[in-house]
């Protein structure tokens, strides 16, 4: 099982759903703060996540080899769902 996160870095909140649902609040979220939002997938049982994703106000950009995430420290931020 795979878990989600639609990260602001900036203002360390984050969002947890499938990836349709990170990617529209990703979209709504660049579209009011116009900062880029990641998207980083964390499989079960890892402790890490990478960056899969980024939306910007030009849009969605795949990204094939992304940063590394610590899981801990996503699950800390202040999640919204």
């Amino acid at each position: 099982m795979r878990v989600i996160f639609a990260i602001d870095a900036i203002e360390k909140v984050a969002h947890t759903n499938n990836f349709p649902g990170c990617l529209r609040w990703a979209q709504k979220r660049t579209e009011t703060t116009g900062r880029p939002i990641s998207i980083v997938c964390c499989r079960g049982g890892e402790k890490r996540g990478i960056t899969i994703a980024e939306v910007t106000e030009e849009g969605v950009r795949l990204i094939k080899s992304g940063t590394i995430w610590n899981k801990a420290k996503l699950e800390f931020l202040n999640v919204e769902q």
